[in-house]
């Protein structure tokens, strides 16, 4: 009953064969996350607070495009004393997720920091900015550029064109 755990073993292969996530300590500190309780109830706050300071967000944009943020950048706990980080580094590792998530095409209600952090309004940018990268990372891993078998989905009259330019979210929704 884990939920939200991001693994790209094909793309991140080490030589040795393990991938990077194997020895990720930080990002153990996040991932998997509970769905529920024991007593079945959702686990809605260890949800937000994985993402409140960033940390994964930053994660999830470096799997979209690889090292697009700077991982020294980010304001991380440390991890064998795993105390959150101060408000100030969630300030700056929020905008670091604003920035990329704008220079990727993001389109966002906001992009300033401090509207963010207002606790009536983070709820419902965040699933706006998680909605929107999960379609970024769909997008990287689904479609004709990287699964040929999909050419069978194609519609008899569809022009190769258009079937090139269809995303993930459409291409799933022809395979169900």
């Amino acid at each position: 009953d884990r939920v939200l755990y991001i693994n790209d073993d094909d793309d991140n292969e080490a030589k040795s064969g393990t991938s990077d996530d194997a020895v990720d300590v930080v990002t153990s500190l996040y991932f998997p996350i509970p769905r529920v309780f024991e007593d079945n109830t959702p686990n809605t706050h260890n949800m937000i607070a994985t993402l409140y300071d960033g940390v994964a967000l930053c994660k999830l944009i470096n799997r979209i495009k690889s090292d697009y943020i700077d991982e020294r950048c980010i304001h991380v706990p440390d991890a064998f004393n795993p105390f959150p980080v101060s408000d100030d580094a969630v300030r700056d590792n929020l905008q670091i997720v604003l920035s990329c998530a704008k220079s990727m095409g993001i389109q966002l209600q906001s992009y300033e920091v401090d509207e963010w952090l207002e606790s009536n309004a983070w709820t419902q940018y965040m699933i706006e900015l998680v909605n929107a990268l999960a379609r970024k990372y769909l997008d990287k891993r689904i479609g004709l550029h990287r699964c040929k078998e999909l050419v069978r989905l194609v519609k008899n009259n569809e022009d190769a064109d258009e079937a090139r330019k269809l995303g993930a979210h459409e291409w799933l929704q022809r395979w169900l």
